[in-house]
């Protein structure tokens, strides 16, 4: 995993801004802006961005909770979250039920599984602006912004051996497709000029 200083993820940044990096974004089911950037090599690396404080009634809700296919270093740049942890246990009688993630680009499949389940609610843990955090594949969480114009810059460690999992209500439908609508190009640079505090492009 990556230890980054501050002045390197500036710089970073000013390349995304000046076109060195290709970049294109969609709005995520999960209520936040999911921005690729593709530098050229194999480094698999994200900006998301909460553009409002989420509900925290929200937190657990169905197709909320879920674990990644991957480990992951988060730096928060602007704004706050919190990581909600959940203890998840095999229940035939259970009320939800395990769901298989397959992301296709601008859209994610949801496929019910047969295994029931129950969910726990655990830790939970606060992030502000200057921080980081991990994170390993396959441990169940809700995030949620607690300040607007939430912004983190990660870097996933892809781990293939394990599968990218949800929980839902077992009530739901069989398949779930949920399209991701398109940020356009302005808005992406938006969204990267506001952690150096700037409206227009720099």
């Amino acid at each position: 995993m990556k230890n980054l200083s501050k002045e390197y993820i500036n710089s970073f940044l000013h390349k995304c801004l000046t076109g060195e990096y290709e970049m294109e974004g969609w709005q995520h089911p999960l209520g936040f802006g999911h921005i690729k950037i593709h530098t050229g090599n194999k480094d698999k690396i994200r900006l998301h961005f909460w553009k409002e404080k989420t509900n925290e009634f929200m937190l657990g809700e169905p197709d909320r909770v879920h674990n990644h296919a991957f480990d992951f270093i988060s730096y928060v740049l602007k704004g706050g979250l919190m990581e909600k942890f959940y203890e998840i246990t095999v229940n035939s009688f259970g009320t939800d039920a395990i769901w298989e993630i397959e992301n296709k680009g601008d859209h994610s499949v949801l496929r019910k599984t047969s295994i029931r389940c129950n969910k726990k609610p655990g830790q939970n843990i606060y992030h502000k602006a200057g921080e980081n955090y991990e994170m390993s594949s396959g441990d169940f969480h809700d995030t949620i912004s607690t300040e607007d114009n939430t912004i983190t810059l990660v870097f996933e460690n892809s781990r293939p051996e394990v599968s990218s999992l949800m929980i839902c209500s077992n009530l739901m439908e069989e398949i779930v497709r949920e399209k991701w609508p398109i940020l356009e190009k302005k808005e992406i640079f938006r969204i990267i000029n506001l952690v150096f505090n700037k409206s227009s492009l720099i």
